[in-house]
């Protein structure tokens, strides 16, 4: 095969914006040196190059080397971020995305084998490599391949946005070690149990993990070696799986013997090679790999292990009597476990009728992963902004509201969003759409001044609320907030333009009754980060509606209809921007909606349950607000009830354009969904948002234990996912989360000699949401 002159492409290039290369053997990911012009030999003493720039004279000797790949020494000013997840292209993207949380976003993405992928960053220091399979951070003395050709694919690993040659170093954002150990933290913490399995092996005799994944009998490191094939290996494979037998045998000579036996297999192999390497090894001991390695590999080939056999070498000198032979003879049972309340999307919530039916069932149904929920929280804005001038309460309220979407990466939360311009394009109503990016303040006035009634988007609201209300938001982008927090508000008023001394060249331009619905969706994590920064406490956030997913991941569906937006969909929406037959909204402007003209809009009756429901719901919001002043909840809770109203208007209006009511029913649901909203904000925020630090260490060792869910966590699993508590500090915190009864004691009774293990439980909600939810529960039972 020929390869590209990576070399000599890029390494000019590469060190010119500051990165440290190396040459690699072509096809490979080995450290390599051309000898002769013809053979390739391994590069011993590549590491240097992570502690020193690459010097002129040999870049050019490099740059003459056939098909010679190009590595990245790491260390300082670089490291690479490996996440080596493979066939699973939604968890891949999920333990991204917490890498952008805690690391910032790079502009530089390497894909090898997808959805495998590596994150490079910058550092002010030598930073030293950690392995936590599947998850690496590549430190001093550790290298990645930059340009080249993939050994498995065969095909060049590419760049998803830049590649390093056209990036300067300082272009990288920059990370600390304390950064990269709070993303492994969050990040195996996100793992499924049975990838985190795969890099630590747990024995059938004993349930036991073998100590760091490294060492373990002869008879197991034999058995499993049997199981992995040799087809002729590449020389990295080939090593890396003899480190691993090195490390699992300690380097005993009995290990040697497997590794030649194995090696032998190959064609390539050569005793003496074999005998050189597993010498070097002696000499400079691999680090992160050993039996775990084997155990993965074997696995895959097809590998069981036998029953009965022991991994641990420390448990073979055990009495036979104490060697445990079935995990599930002896498996953990928990002593009375709790139920806890896991969060669920009410069902009465998608009790729907009418357009919004129509609509959520149509997005649902063309959806690659069906989410319903968030596809009401697009329902309600589209409608809404129809609805803007044409119809409003007996109150003057509007149909203009805030929705947004909460779901992981690649959870389906962005199909609503392509749902609502598929809609509107079909039904030539694409005036009442704007762009999905906002400028700024004034550009928001702008829009508006041309079309008074418009639905803004946001595919990434949680950074976008981190820019607009953040502390140190520009002033143009802290406008938007402004601005958008103002016309939550104003739908039935004048908005003034701004005034500029050239008037007669610049006139001012005001908007008349303006209708502004907005729909974002977010990733839970900068969203809470945003809210950290204070806009929780100021009431901006109140004015929002919050949807979140009860399901991140959905079933996907892979036999979908077509997005073709319905016949009787696209009618109704232009009978809603049509408004009532024969009403007068106010003369010719009004009806082609002009900003400045002054429209007048239906008055949408109530029937006389939904008038008691919403004046009952007025007088629990109050009751609601004195239990509750003088903490940041007010100013959600002061927005029930008009999100609410507005619900049960587009809700009527969607369901009837032409004599709309709204309904005992209408309002029931609308209720419901503003508290489940508002809920949904304690919630969380109670579980991310601290106001010291203190309460904020209490909140992410609660967190830990509520994302194990019903089963609880043992406590040697929970030190293992705190190791960022000291035993001391872990165990006063537990007191006080067991002595506030957020978190449960409970010991386990397992046949195993020696003390029981403990289990901790959390409830997955606040006590006074739990005791709100029965309480209205009952009521509507009744």
């Amino acid at each position: 095969m020929n390869y590209p002159d990576y070399m000599y492409n890029y390494g000019p290039d590469l060190v010119a914006n500051g990165f440290r290369i190396i040459p690699l053997e072509p096809g490979t990911k080995r450290p390599g040196k051309l000898i002769g012009g013809k053979d390739w030999h391994g590069l011993d003493d590549w590491s240097k190059h992570c502690d020193r720039t690459n010097g002129a004279f040999e870049l050019k000797m490099w740059s003459k080397w056939s098909g010679c790949g190009i590595g990245i020494a790491c260390g300082y000013p670089t490291i690479g971020v490996d996440i080596d997840i493979a066939g699973d292209e939604v968890l891949a993207h999920r333990i991204r995305n917490i890498a952008y949380k805690h690391l910032d976003k790079t502009p530089a993405v390497r894909v090898g084998q997808a959805p495998k992928v590596l994150l490079v960053y910058r550092t002010k220091e030598p930073i030293k490599s950690i392995k936590r399979h599947p998850i690496e951070i590549l430190g001093h003395g550790a290298q990645f391949v930059a340009y080249g050709i993939h050994p498995g694919t065969k095909q060049p690993y590419s760049w998803i946005d830049e590649g390093l040659a056209d990036l300067d170093v300082d272009q990288l954002p920059l990370v600390t070690q304390e950064a990269l150990e709070a993303f492994i933290e969050e990040a195996l913490a996100a793992l499924p149990e049975e990838v985190r399995k795969r890099s630590r092996p747990r024995s059938p005799g004993t349930g036991q993990a073998s100590p760091h994944g490294a060492s373990a009998n002869l008879e197991a490191v034999r058995s499993a070696v049997e199981a992995i094939p040799n087809p002729d290996l590449q020389w990295d494979d080939w090593s890396r799986i003899g480190m691993a037998m090195w490390a699992a045998t300690e380097g005993a000579e009995e290990g040697y013997a497997i590794f030649e036996e194995w090696s032998a297999k190959s064609s390539k192999h050569v005793a003496k090679a074999c005998r050189e390497r597993w010498d070097h090894w002696r000499r400079s001991p691999p680090s992160d790999l050993g039996f775990g390695t084997l155990y993965h590999e074997a696995q895959a080939a097809g590998w069981v292990p036998p029953a009965g056999l022991i991994f641990d070498p420390d448990l073979a000198k055990l009495p036979p009597a104490e060697i445990l032979i079935s995990s599930e003879v002896h498996a953990a049972k928990p002593a009375e476990p709790p139920e806890p309340q896991e969060y669920k999307v009410p069902e009465l919530l998608l009790d729907l009728d009418g357009g919004l039916k129509e609509f959520v069932d149509w997005c649902t149904v063309t959806a690659p992963r069906p989410q319903p929920f968030l596809a009401l929280a697009a329902a309600l804005p589209l409608f809404g902004v129809l609805t803007g001038r044409r119809y409003q309460t007996r109150t003057g309220l509007r149909g203009n509201i805030y929705t947004v979407g909460i779901a992981d990466s690649g959870a389906g939360k962005d199909h609503a969003r392509k749902c609502v311009a598929a809609v509107l394009h079909k039904a030539g109503l694409m005036q009442y759409l704007d762009g999905d990016d906002l400028g700024s303040g004034q550009a928001i006035l702008g829009a508006l001044h041309k079309h008074p009634a418009l639905l803004f988007r946001s595919d990434e609201f949680g950074k976008q609320l981190q820019m607009w209300a953040g502390k140190r938001a520009a002033a143009y982008k802290a406008d938007i907030w402004t601005k958008l927090t103002i016309l939550y508000s104003s739908a039935d008023s004048l908005i003034q333009g701004t005034q500029y001394a050239n008037d007669k060249e610049r006139p001012r331009e005001d908007v008349v009754q303006p209708c502004v619905g907005f729909m974002g969706s977010t990733v839970p994590g900068p969203f809470w980060q945003a809210l950290q920064q204070g806009s929780l406490s100021d009431g901006s956030l109140a004015r929002f509606l919050i949807f979140r997913t009860d399901n991140n991941y959905p079933k996907k569906q892979r036999d979908r209809p077509p997005l073709e937006a319905p016949d009787n969909l696209v009618a109704l929406c232009q009978s809603i921007a049509a408004g009532v037959p024969d009403h007068d909204y106010g003369g010719n402007l009004a009806d082609l909606m002009l900003a400045t003209a002054n429209p007048r809009p239906y008055r949408v009756p109530e029937d006389k349950g939904a008038a008691r429901v919403l004046e009952d719901l007025d007088d629990r919001t109050d009751e609601w607000l004195k239990r509750v002043q003088g903490t940041p909840e007010t100013a959600l809770v002061a927005r029930l009830v008009d999100n609410a109203v507005r619900a049960a208007l587009i809700r009527a209006v969607a369901r009837d354009p032409i004599e709309p009511v709204i309904t005992e029913r209408d309002a029931n649901w609308s209720a419901a969904l503003s508290r489940h909203c508002i809920d949904t904000v304690i919630r969380d925020a109670e579980a991310y948002i601290a106001e010291n630090e203190t309460e904020a260490q209490h909140k992410k060792l609660l967190h830990t234990i509520r994302n194990a869910g019903a089963q609880g966590i043992t406590k040697k699993d929970l030190a293992r996912a705190c190791m960022w508590s000291k035993a001391l500090e872990r165990n006063q915190m537990l007191s006080v989360l067991i002595e506030s009864g957020q978190v449960r004691e409970a010991q386990e009774t397992t046949p195993v000699p020696g003390p029981n293990p403990t289990r901790y439980y959390a409830s997955l909600y606040s006590d006074a949401i739990n005791q709100r939810r029965q309480r209205d529960e009952k009521e509507q039972a009744a």
